[in-house]
């Protein structure tokens, strides 16, 4: 995933690592996020508010926000009630989400607001992050 950051962009390949890009893509800097002193592997999509970074993590029904010094998550955001909904409305069949269409987009509108969708999803969600 990428999304715009300050004065540039930040991208994940997938790991636990966010890589910071100058708006030419010129390399700045690496940055290894943690979950309790652990790796938090597998982030996939990202979205940056102007103070945190907040993302995903492949397969989790998660969003996690991300402070953008230290890679430190400082708070985990639990959107399975989401999920469930799209499985409960058969938005959502049990064998796609196994399959991979899980949550997956997030993307910052304003204030506390993003919008949330999932891979292959027909419907985005506004959520309040407090």
């Amino acid at each position: 995933g990428m999304s715009s950051y300050k004065n540039g962009i930040i991208a994940t390949d997938g790991t636990n690592n966010i890589r910071f890009f100058d708006n030419n893509f010129k390399f700045l800097k690496n940055l290894a996020v943690k979950n309790n002193n652990n790796p938090l592997n597998y982030i996939n999509d990202l979205s940056y508010d102007g103070n945190y970074i907040y993302a995903n993590v492949y397969y989790s029904n998660n969003i996690y926000k991300i402070d953008d010094k230290s890679g430190e998550v400082v708070e985990v955001f639990d959107l399975k009630s989401l999920v469930d909904y799209e499985l409960n409305e058969e938005l959502l069949t049990y064998r796609n989400y196994r399959n991979g269409e899980v949550l997956n987009g997030i993307s910052f509108i304003n204030g506390k607001k993003f919008l949330i969708t999932g891979k292959k999803w027909k419907y985005f969600y506004e959520v309040e992050f407090n």
